[in-house]
């Protein structure tokens, strides 16, 4: 599965979607309406959960992108105060985390 956020952006557009998930792999327009998606976020990687973009895992454990307009959140909540506890390390993570995604959307040959 993709990690949370992307499972949170994904669960409110297949609530309410007419398609299949496999109809949307690549840059397919989603049809039909989507629940609100709102998201408190807690970690530097944030960027990179406010795209219009979705990676999950399928049953052949291959990474399929999703790119759909409707994937775009209606809010994301950062309080910083938040992420000031978090241990360094896992801020550095969580950074090298955005630079893979970062990587995957610049990368892809599916837009």
């Amino acid at each position: 599965m993709a990690a949370a956020p992307d499972t949170a952006k994904l669960v409110a557009l297949l609530a309410c979607l007419i398609q299949a998930i496999e109809e949307l792999s690549g840059n397919a327009i989603a049809r039909g309406r989507r629940l609100p998606p709102i998201q408190a976020l807690t970690t530097a990687d944030t960027g990179s959960k406010v795209t219009s973009a979705s990676v999950v895992t399928d049953e052949a454990n291959e990474k399929k992108a999703i790119y759909s307009p409707q994937l775009l959140l209606d809010s994301a909540r950062l309080d910083a105060g938040l992420t000031l506890g978090i241990p360094s390390r896992v801020t550095a993570a969580a950074r090298l985390d955005t630079m893979d995604y970062a990587g995957e959307a610049n990368t892809s040959r599916i837009r």
